[in-house]
């Protein structure tokens, strides 16, 4: 019975952070999008702003894409 109780709550768990992780994903695409449009990548040296992305936040450059 314990057991079930336990499993219930790492289910719940998992839902919540799984929610909490999708809304900082919004907030970080909204940051990018920002980013992307001004010009301080370009200032800093990069090709693009995928490309500091992907060089400052270590990221690979299709998740700097999605982004």
């Amino acid at each position: 019975m314990a057991e079930l109780a336990s499993d219930a709550a790492e289910s719940e768990e998992l839902i919540r952070l799984c929610r909490e992780s999708d809304l900082l994903n919004l907030q970080i695409a909204a940051v990018a999008a920002r980013f992307a449009e001004g010009d301080a990548w370009d200032l800093d040296g990069s090709n693009s702003a995928i490309d500091w992305m992907r060089f400052n936040c270590h990221m690979t450059s299709n998740t700097a894409a999605d982004l």
